[in-house]
């Protein structure tokens, strides 16, 4: 009704999470029954006035919401710029000759290499990979077989699934590709996805296009640089050779009975979820943000 009466057009982007809920986690969320919870209200508009307004009628949510609702408030709230990162490639016989000098050496040019080709997504016996046992399979976390590690470079996210043991590669090359872990997020991401060979690292490295809102400045969520992707990966679940997971319960001194649950639990307890706010527990970087409990 305010814009309205104002001639100011509705917002361009909004943005709400529920911390505490493991809002992140969408569907996956195990959390829903939280009692406490922290509101995240971000707001886009390209007019700094229809912001301001928004920012002054705001405070009234503590006062007039269901009982029990309270507010963080650090002053009213500020409109900040929205900043996009634009990337692009440039090709490497385009940029000059680079030249440094050590100390009072010489100037030296450097020689920028070509580059190789990509290395084939489909490789068999690479890095001296072992067979996967043909056998019964018990399904256990992702996170039993691997590390995980995520990042960004603009609205591209990139997650390196990294093999806790050289032999366990074969098995993650075979269950995880693109489209699998683009289903685990697709709650927060679109796609498309590829996934390429870390020779050497025993790794494979998953590139995920329109995955993080914007990405960085211009993205209003909470992990604005997909810094918890990885653990949210992890928990895929991964349909692994039985001689395995007797090693796995071995090491993790869980009992085997009970097939893949007493694994599970002892994932959860050695490597407890990441949650909102871990990886980045406030951001300026939105238009503006306003938080309540």
């Amino acid at each position: 009704m305010l814009f309205q009466q104002r001639g100011i057009r509705d917002f361009s982007s909004t943005h709400m999470e529920a911390l505490g809920a493991e809002a992140s986690y969408g569907k996956n969320s195990q959390a829903r029954k939280s009692r406490e919870v922290l509101l995240r209200l971000v707001v886009e508009h390209k007019s700094r006035e229809a912001l301001e307004l928004f920012a002054g009628e705001i405070g009234s949510v503590g006062l007039g919401c269901a009982p029990g609702t309270t507010g963080i408030y650090g002053g009213r709230p500020r409109p900040t710029p929205v900043i996009r990162l634009f990337t692009f490639f440039l090709d490497k016989s385009e940029v000059g000759q680079p030249v440094i000098t050590i100390n009072d050496g010489p100037k030296t040019a450097i020689t920028i290499p070509p580059g190789t080709d990509d290395v084939a997504l489909d490789q068999k016996n690479v890095q001296g990979d072992q067979d996967v046992p043909d056998e019964p399979t018990v399904d256990v976390p992702l996170g039993l077989l691997a590390y995980a590690r995520s990042g960004d470079k603009g609205d591209t996210s990139n997650i390196a699934i990294i093999a806790r043991r050289p032999w366990y590669l074969p098995l993650l090359r075979r269950e995880l590709t693109p489209d699998r872990i683009v289903r685990q997020l697709a709650h927060l991401v679109s796609g498309p996805a590829v996934r390429f060979e870390a020779p050497g690292l025993h790794a494979l490295n998953f590139v995920i296009e329109n995955a993080l809102g914007g990405g960085g400045m211009a993205s209003l969520r909470i992990d604005p640089q997909g810094k918890a992707y990885g653990q949210m990966t992890l928990e895929i679940m991964i349909a692994t050779p039985q001689s395995w997971v007797r090693d796995l319960h071995h090491q993790t001194g869980t009992s085997q009975e009970g097939a893949s649950a007493p694994i599970s639990a002892a994932f959860a307890k050695n490597a407890p979820r990441q949650t909102e706010g871990c990886a980045k527990s406030r951001s300026n970087h939105a238009p503006w943000e306003f938080f309540s409990s």
